[in-house]
């Protein structure tokens, strides 16, 4: 399992890589019955190598933008992707996806475009107006507009 958390920097509010890998180690020590994992920080100069390596990858949250910047080095980063699990939290699903609606900032971004679609996460009924302006925005593309703590599944 690839961690990916360059949505942070290494060392953020007393927080370092290697804390948030130990916290996310242990959630998934408890739903993988006991199964032997092996767990790999990603490392931006070993990202290429690290993803053809891994059967399953999983982004943390953070700054968009600053995903974005990160992943934006490697323009094979979709195929490196394919035939792979990959669970994101909102900021990753929002780099996968063509455009999105970024709630800390209320803009519209581009993602990298590896789904189709136009994506609102954190979604509840007073956000009607980012759905609105979601949709408005460039090309008629589906919108997937997922409440906290809900998911979809995808496949490429």
């Amino acid at each position: 399992v690839l961690f990916i958390y360059f949505a942070r920097p290494e060392l953020e509010n007393g927080i370092y890589w290697e804390d948030l890998c130990r916290q996310d180690s242990e959630l998934l020590e408890t739903v993988s019955n006991n199964k032997f994992l092996e767990i790999e920080i990603a490392c931006i100069n070993h990202l290429e190598n690290q993803l053809k390596r891994s059967d399953v990858i999983y982004i943390r949250d953070g700054s968009t933008f600053l995903l974005l910047k990160s992943l934006k080095n490697y323009p094979d980063f979709k195929d490196l992707l394919r035939n792979k699990v990959v669970a994101a939290s909102s900021t990753g699903a929002y780099c996968l996806s063509k455009y999105f609606y970024e709630n800390d900032t209320n803009e519209i971004g581009e993602g990298l475009g590896i789904f189709n679609f136009k994506i609102f996460c954190h979604y509840d009924s007073s956000s009607t107006h980012a759905i609105e302006k979601l949709k408005s925005y460039k090309e008629d593309l589906p919108i997937l507009a997922l409440p906290n703590y809900k998911f979809q599944t995808l496949y490429t």
